[in-house]
């Protein structure tokens, strides 16, 4: 037991020793000071500065219709563009006129008889 607590104090003593505190070890110039270190510096001024933002987002219309042909055929031409306002009741597409003009003649030739 007393040997235990001899060892406990050798380690005591060593552990509070001085040790490297007292050893100045050279920085920069070699004689125990710091090296300067270069230090720039810059006035500040209050400027107009250009504002931005880039993002990325998706738009909807205000208003989503559904549109539907009342009867089948082929498609001539699109009567409006892309983005552009429509009215009620505007035409939109013009649709081949030949296939109801020879359904109407038969329907004409059928009255007829």
């Amino acid at each position: 037991m007393r040997r235990l607590l001899i060892i406990a104090t050798a380690f005591a003593f060593t552990g509070c020793s001085e040790g490297d505190a007292r050893q100045k070890v050279p920085k920069g110039d070699g004689k125990g000071e710091a090296a300067a270190i270069a230090v720039t510096a810059i006035e500040v001024a209050p400027r107009a500065v250009p504002i931005a933002f880039e993002a990325v987002g998706r738009a909807e219309g205000s208003r989503e219709v559904q549109v539907r042909a009342r009867v089948t055929g082929i498609l001539e031409r699109q009567m409006y563009n892309e983005g552009d306002p429509v009215k009620a009741g505007a035409p939109l597409f013009r649709i081949e006129r030949a296939p109801f003009e020879i359904e109407l003649a038969q329907a004409r030739g059928v009255l007829a008889q």
